[in-house]
């Protein structure tokens, strides 16, 4: 059974409604991919593509999503999730109790209530991650969860936001340049790591982490969902909400 989140984390807007899972995900997949709007989804090593409008999606290890207009959200049979916010390209894939994505353009939200679990995301001349070992983005969940979002801006620059957990910046060798805690925003240059130059701000507490538009609520139970605004990180199972909007973290 996977854990609801019922305590309050900053920067995230809080719901107890419940979304009901529509059944479990097809056997050899990692998880459902639940789509508002159209988005476009490619299987790893396939040219082809399909289109996924308003509706469940059994995401396998290595697909590919285009979000175009639309946002989807990723609920993982390990126990976490992915939203992808609108103009939002990128691939994941699951290595055990890693999760590997590459972000190519968007937002990609995380929220990972389960400490066994770590988020991997690369983009750009980029690697983050919360251990010692280097391997592209990794956020580990530890405590009340790892909760965030990473941006790659239309410039290249990376923008990180911690929620809770942190965040370690490195280039392709694994040498460290910064950390992003807790609390935290920071911007990356597009050049090359070994000029990086990061612009630290204190993460809005008063806002909800959110990205992309539009209504409708997706997701089933671990912290990501549509609210009004925006794709939003909550507490609890994901919820519609037509009165509540989030103040966007724009690019």
């Amino acid at each position: 059974m996977k854990t609801k989140l019922t305590s309050g984390l900053m920067g995230f807007a809080f719901i107890g409604l419940t979304l009901a899972a529509s059944g479990p995900a097809l056997a050899g997949s990692i998880g459902d991919l639940v789509a508002h709007d159209t988005v476009r989804i490619s299987q790893q090593g396939s040219e082809g593509s399909i289109n996924v409008s308003s509706t469940r999606y059994a995401w396998y290890s290595g697909d590919r999503i285009d979000t175009r207009n639309g946002r989807a959200v990723l609920d993982l049979d390990a126990g976490a999730s992915v939203g992808f916010a609108a103009q939002t390209r990128a691939s994941l894939a699951l290595e055990g109790n890693r999760i590997r994505a590459n972000l190519d353009a968007g937002s990609l939200l995380y929220a990972i209530p389960e400490p066994g679990l770590s988020l991997h995301v690369s983009s750009g001349p980029y690697e983050f991650s919360t251990t010692g070992d280097g391997e592209i983005v990794q956020v580990s969940g530890s405590g009340s969860g790892s909760f965030g979002m990473i941006q790659r801006l239309d410039d290249g620059q990376l923008k990180v936001t911690v929620r809770e957990g942190t965040v370690t910046a490195r280039d392709a060798s694994g040498n460290v340049y910064y950390r992003v805690g807790a609390g935290e925003r920071v911007t990356f240059s597009a050049d090359e790591p070994g000029l990086i130059q990061a612009q630290v701000e204190a993460a809005d507490p008063g806002a909800a982490g959110a990205a992309g538009g539009g209504a409708g609520a997706i997701g089933r139970g671990l912290g990501l969902a549509f609210l009004g605004g925006g794709l939003a990180v909550v507490g609890g199972s994901a919820a519609a909400s037509s009165t509540s909007d989030p103040d966007p973290v724009s690019p």
